[in-house]
């Protein structure tokens, strides 16, 4: 069957839509079935049609993975069994199914903290209803100023540690000092923050630090040391640069999801995202005592990227300890040239949390947090949840990403938070491979 015999089918329909067109094969079947009898009954997954974009990250027992990796391979319109826990509207609980949409048009939904998701138009998220509740909405119908609900402190982190690193030589003259690492510690996850927010990996076989700090060129000097490694500087007018020369260790890093390519391509590293709470903590803290800053003004903790997946990345790994960061653009000058950066800051309550449950390994930047402390700021959770104005967003933010892909059960409300997405936020998305968990098989009329 060609496809613009597909793609040109139509049904009309009573509804704002007025027609339907089928995308598949087996779709065009079923518009040919219901044109030649009075009922057709479909047997297929339950919620079908309700996904969301491949590319999509879900909390798993397994970590933060993008919804697509979790079944990799599978084609379009298949169907088959999974054993992955999940976070749903009662905790955790199983998946038992794994969906392949193939490609759709989507909906890329954008809430104004700047927590995004992009899913089919037939895909549902939890609305705050007129009188309060909170109703099922598909995204097709959702407009500026409505308010989704938000999922956070689920605490549902991997357990992965091992690391399977096979070194590659680089020809029959290299001898490179073999290094020996079997399992992922706190210790080096620490050094994958540093490395993520001041590390590079440009030069092939040379791992670069840069920093003014002692306590993190004493922290990249016994990774080193640990390692039967050694470090130098890196010339005479790069006093705050520091390098390991090492093919092995380059290639380990490259094997635990470090990026070598510009700033503007990094990301989480993957295994910690499939790390245990203790390891992704630990790298948070690395990557904040880098490229993380204090708010002079009253002590809020800030990091910038230029990189939006790895900005992405690190405020759904904060939601998960139930610390909200608000994501925003920044425009700076780089080398003559303004420069599109992202932001995320925590305020308030969640400024708390965050010294809390992360905090700076830094004591300078630690210590800084009594800036908050001493303008009373740090209070806000004790004292203001009368509904005073400091408390308008701590518990009450909403996490659409987390809607997850399937009707109420794979995804819901842990805070009944709610939050009016953005001006911009009912844009056309793409036309995207979509993927989701029905929970399983029923039949559609």
């Amino acid at each position: 069957m060609d496809l613009q015999t597909v793609y040109m089918d139509k049904i009309e329909i009573l509804s704002k839509r007025q027609f339907i067109t089928p995308k598949t094969a087996g779709q065009k079947e079923y518009v040919d079935a219901i044109r030649s009898h009075d009922i057709v009954f479909a047997i297929g997954p339950a919620g079908t049609g309700k996904c969301i974009a491949g590319s999509s990250r879900v909390l798993t027992h397994q970590g933060l993975l993008s919804i697509q990796s979790l079944r990799s391979g599978t084609q379009p319109d298949t169907y088959v069994p999974i054993d992955l826990d999940i976070y749903g509207m009662d905790g955790r609980e199983k998946a038992s199914h794994f969906y392949n949409g193939g490609y759709s048009d989507t909906r890329r939904i954008l809430t104004r903290f700047g927590f995004e998701i992009e899913t089919t138009p037939e895909h549902s998220l939890l609305k705050l209803g007129p009188g309060g509740d909170a109703v099922w909405t598909p995204a097709a119908q959702l407009r500026p100023g409505d308010s989704v609900a938000l999922q956070r402190g689920q605490r549902l982190f991997g357990q992965e540690t091992r690391i399977d690193f096979q070194y590659q030589r680089n020809g029959p003259q290299d001898h490179s000092k073999p290094i020996q690492i079997g399992r992922l510690d706190e210790e080096f996850s620490y050094m994958l923050g540093v490395l993520t927010g001041d590390g590079c990996l440009i030069s092939k076989n040379r791992v670069i630090l840069s920093s003014a700090d002692p306590e993190i060129h004493a922290s990249f000097e016994r990774i080193a040391d640990r390692l039967g490694l050694h470090t130098f500087p890196n010339g005479v007018n790069r006093p705050y640069d520091r390098i390991i020369a090492s093919s092995q260790l380059y290639q380990l890093l490259l094997s635990l999801g470090m990026s070598s390519g510009s700033a503007a391509t990094k990301r989480v590293p993957s295994a910690i995202l499939r790390a245990p709470a203790p390891f992704v903590v630990a790298f948070l803290q690395g990557f904040f005592d880098t490229d993380g800053t204090v708010s002079r003004r009253d002590g809020y903790p800030q990091i910038s990227s230029v990189s939006k997946p790895l900005i992405d990345e690190v405020q759904l790994l904060l939601l998960n300890l139930g610390i909200l960061a608000n994501r925003r653009p920044r425009w700076t000058w780089y080398r003559g040239h303004r420069r599109l950066s992202y932001q995320l800051e925590m305020t308030g309550a969640d400024a708390d949390q965050f010294y809390d449950r992360v905090g700076f390994r830094l004591p300078r930047k630690q210590a800084l947090r009594q800036r908050m402390i001493l303008k009373g700021l740090g209070s806000i959770k004790q004292g203001k949840q009368d509904g005073g104005e400091d408390s308008r967003q701590h518990d009450t933010e909403p996490h659409p990403s987390y809607r997850g892909p399937e009707r109420p059960r794979p995804w819901g409300i842990a805070q009944q938070g709610v939050q009016p997405l953005d001006q911009d936020q009912a844009k056309p998305g793409a036309h995207e491979q979509t993927f989701h968990f029905p929970q399983q098989p029923a039949f559609q009329g």
